[in-house]
């Protein structure tokens, strides 16, 4: 315990970096020691002159105790890669991160894992992508690696809670807060779902720009294969692909029209060989040799955000429905009722019959 103490307090110190942890790991006995080092002995181990001053400096207005405590009070684990529990697919690259923060559990089953990302700016293709194929892929027990970003992150991530599959969300920023905010609800029912939201960085690590391609390595590290569901030219989801490809695992990408922006980039990978294209869950499980026995033929299930629509789809089949049996069933307004229908039409998820009657489509 008192180890990781002083590791997250070092850590915490401006101008410390994975490469700079490692030499002091290896020159000085403990971290205790190394957290009580002078500016000279950092710099016997390894560390430049001006970041061991800088170090030394930063550290003063950092009490270890109380940070340790503020990582327990939140629920906050620290592990390193000497850790049995430290994630193996990540431990397999050269830029695996020193040190994880991590809120929830990593488990043995999570080597079984798919990193799934893509465009910000979903597109109606692209969210039906994701029905059809992420959603068998973790009826096989795969759990999806993701960056709890807005967009495809987002959709690959409820489409694993919306299976009761396993899902982890891997952020650009410490996990004292939540980027984006408007994904603290999305981000706590991982949690309560049995996932894992991961970092990094320290606690308060705000989430700049260059955090991300860095955040990106962690996000293609943990999975077996990175798909990519839309990408535009310059997308940040090429970077993920790219490092995929240089730890010598298999790219996936969803092919899209070629009059659309975001899926110029997955279109790209494909013509270039550097992608393999895929329209069914089983092109990925094929290349990853996992047994689809599991995988349902007919796979569709919906990305349901509102309480409503989940209550409609639930009580939807085959048989017709009035909006007034709904209305007894759901205690939702008329209205109410009549807008989720339209919205969930549009979707694809329900159709009208005609003459007031609703089935699942």
């Amino acid at each position: 315990m008192e180890e990781e103490k002083f590791l997250n307090a070092l850590w915490r110190c401006k101008g410390m970096t994975n490469k700079r942890l490692r030499k002091i790991r290896n020159y000085f006995v403990d971290f205790e020691a190394a957290w009580k080092a002078s500016a000279s002995e950092l710099i016997e181990a390894g560390i430049k002159d001006e970041a061991a001053l800088e170090i030394v400096e930063s550290r003063q207005n950092i009490d270890p105790s109380k940070e340790w405590d503020r990582l327990n009070k939140l629920g906050i684990r620290l592990i390193t890669k000497q850790d049995a529990c430290y994630p193996k697919l990540l431990n397999q690259i050269l830029s695996a991160p020193e040190i994880l923060y991590i809120k929830g559990e990593i488990k043995s089953e999570d080597e079984l894992a798919l990193t799934v990302v893509g465009s910000r700016n979903m597109t109606k293709y692209g969210k039906q992508a994701i029905e059809k194929i992420v959603g068998p892929l973790v009826t096989t027990g795969m759990t999806i690696i993701s960056g709890l970003a807005l967009g495809t992150d987002s959709a690959a991530h409820k489409m694993a809670l919306n299976v009761n599959g396993r899902t982890i969300a891997v952020l650009a920023n410490g996990l004292e807060r939540i980027y984006p905010s408007t994904n603290e609800r999305l981000a706590k029912e991982i949690l309560d779902n049995n996932g894992a939201i991961i970092s990094e960085y320290p606690l308060d690590a705000e989430p700049f720009r260059q955090r991300f391609p860095a955040r990106n390595r962690i996000v293609a590290g943990l999975g077996q294969g990175t798909l990519i569901i839309e990408a535009a030219e310059e997308s940040g989801s090429l970077i993920t692909a790219r490092m995929t490809a240089d730890y010598g695992r298999p790219v996936f990408a969803i092919p899209g029209s070629i009059f659309s922006n975001y899926s110029k980039g997955t279109n790209n990978l494909i013509k270039n060989n550097l992608a393999k294209a895929v329209t069914t869950a089983e092109d990925i499980l094929s290349v990853l040799k996992v047994n689809t026995k599991n995988v349902q033929a007919s796979f569709s299930q919906p990305i349901l955000e509102h309480p409503l629509e989940i209550k409609i789809y639930d009580l939807l089949s085959d048989n017709p429905v009035t909006i007034d049996e709904l209305f007894e069933k759901t205690k939702f307004k008329s209205s109410e009722i009549a807008s989720a229908l339209t919205l969930m039409e549009m979707r694809g998820q329900v159709k009208s019959i005609g003459g007031g009657m609703w089935i699942k489509a």
